[in-house]
């Protein structure tokens, strides 16, 4: 063979096997692009994707932003309120007799309500009047409700309220005396609007109130 044939035959052959090995290169190139990408897509993972942001809190980048008035790493802690407005103070029941006495023989006692909060040392710093109920039967009796609410400023929110009854005529019973404590707002409450209290003896009321935050 003619050493000018031989040449350009090697030629040929040669560039047949680099476009050959170009090709193959490229599409092994594209592939491994290709599914570099589509893992780097399945390795990347919402970070809100495990939060839970609790009391409608949402999750933005990972963390959540709470809703006023909780606060935390996940909303699930309460912000105190300075302050608790009660709207109104409702007796829904008293017991129809004292432990087996009849109260007064001809009609109902006559009941004294009072609130009273500002717990320190064993006792009540503030108190409120809210009126008296003459001649009571038991059931829902009796609203306090004024124009301007209780304003309950403190740090424990424990308050009282107190029944009492000053009737004794025609043989009656000697009158009743009775109290029930409790907490208007504790960190695990949810800030009702409503809040159910009772001695377990039969004394039961409602209270309606409100809060605020300076």
């Amino acid at each position: 063979m003619p050493r000018q044939l031989a040449a350009s035959v090697s030629h040929n052959f040669m560039f047949r096997h680099f476009k050959i090995l170009s090709t193959t290169l490229f599409v092994a190139i594209v592939l491994i692009v290709g599914c570099s990408k589509e893992e780097a897509e399945e390795v990347q993972v919402d970070p809100c994707e495990k939060i839970i942001c609790e009391n409608d809190g949402v999750c933005i980048d990972g963390k959540c932003e709470c809703k006023h008035p909780y606060t935390g790493q996940r909303c699930d802690s309460q912000i105190t309120p300075t302050s608790i407005f009660v709207d109104s103070i409702m007796l829904m029941s008293f017991p129809a007799t004292n432990n087996g006495i009849p109260w007064d023989a001809a009609n109902g006692p006559d009941i004294y309500l009072s609130f009273s909060w500002g717990f320190q040392s064993g006792s009540y710093l503030k108190g409120q009047y809210l009126g008296i109920y003459n001649d009571a039967v038991p059931g829902p009796i009796f609203t306090y409700k004024e124009n301007t609410p209780l304003i309950i400023e403190d740090s424990v929110f424990k308050v009282s309220m107190s029944f009492s009854d000053f009737e004794y005529e025609n043989g009656g019973s000697q009158g009743m005396s009775d109290k029930i404590e409790f907490m208007l707002y504790t960190q695990m409450n949810n800030f009702p609007d409503t809040l159910l209290v009772s001695d377990g003896q039969g004394f039961d009321a409602r209270i309606h109130m409100r809060y605020a935050w300076d």
